[in-house]
């Protein structure tokens, strides 16, 4: 890896856990504590789609899915890889929950909301989750992750070699 990770080795062992904590958790965090939870919830499925490219070196629907499904949880939470998906295209893409597969009824939309139960609203169109479920599924499913990688050289070797094309925090950071 480049010099910007030079930070990250601790005792002789790349600490790839502060890495992605520093570049993507804690901004996550931030959003998330100011109540900024639109942008935490695009900083999230960004996050994913990060994850998804280090992982296979490239970044697609296909990719996206794959990453949730192999680490995350979606169960509990009750929305599905597709869904996420397309939650995603319309977050990013558009600033709306509705993407063109929403519009055209092939995918159910997503609403998140913030609180301790579901809104009452009774909305058959759309299917309500809890955006803090959603970023503690999409945290563990990165422990898990990490677990894998941490007895897996050759995955670990893909991570480092895909990470160092990203963009984060990290390679703004002058040592």
């Amino acid at each position: 890896m480049s010099d910007f990770t030079d930070r990250y080795i601790i005792d002789g062992k790349f600490d790839i856990c502060r890495l992605i904590n520093d570049d993507f958790v804690l901004a996550i965090k931030e959003t998330w504590n100011k109540k900024h939870y639109t942008s935490c919830l695009k900083l999230l499925v960004s996050f994913i789609d990060t994850m998804a490219f280090v992982e296979n070196g490239d970044s697609s629907s296909a990719f996206f899915k794959k990453w949730v499904s192999t680490y995350v949880d979606l169960a509990p939470i009750g929305i599905s890889p597709d869904e996420l998906w397309e939650h995603r295209n319309a977050l990013l893409h558009m600033s709306t929950y509705d993407s063109r597969k929403v519009l055209s009824g092939a995918i159910t939309r997503l609403v998140p909301y913030v609180g301790s139960s579901e809104p009452s609203i009774n909305e058959n169109t759309a299917k309500y989750y809890s955006l803090y479920s959603l970023i503690m599924a999409v945290m563990q499913g990165l422990g898990k992750y990490i677990l894998i990688m941490e007895n897996n050289n050759a995955m670990r070797q893909r991570f480092c070699d895909n990470y160092e094309k990203t963009i984060s925090d990290s390679h703004f950071i002058i040592p």
